[in-house]
């Protein structure tokens, strides 16, 4: 696992690069806040904004590396977005 709140390298890479991987990168980080949201699985982290703490939601850091480790083993070309989302969002003990 990585430091919480950090991008893995591949992923970055991938998100940095663009092109179809890069989009779809991108497009399942966008789905998995929303679905995330949806089921209550955000985040609460709290943060300072001028002087002044706030909570923010955030995206846990297990679905990064997990969306990292997808990217790394070629997900993004083999298969689609919800199906990607869908597999990241599994509870760890199924995934």
């Amino acid at each position: 696992m990585t430091v919480p709140g950090t991008i893995p390298m591949p992923l970055l890479t991938v998100l940095a690069r663009g092109g179809s991987p890069g989009d779809k990168a991108a497009d399942v980080i966008c789905r998995l806040v929303l679905e995330g949201a949806a089921l209550g699985e955000l985040q609460d982290v709290i943060i300072t904004v001028a002087g002044e703490p706030r909570v923010i939601k955030m995206m846990p850091q297990l679905w990064l590396d997990r969306l990292n480790l997808a990217v790394e083993r070629g997900a993004m070309e083999r298969m689609e977005t919800p199906r990607i989302v869908e597999r990241l969002l599994l509870p760890p003990e199924m995934a």
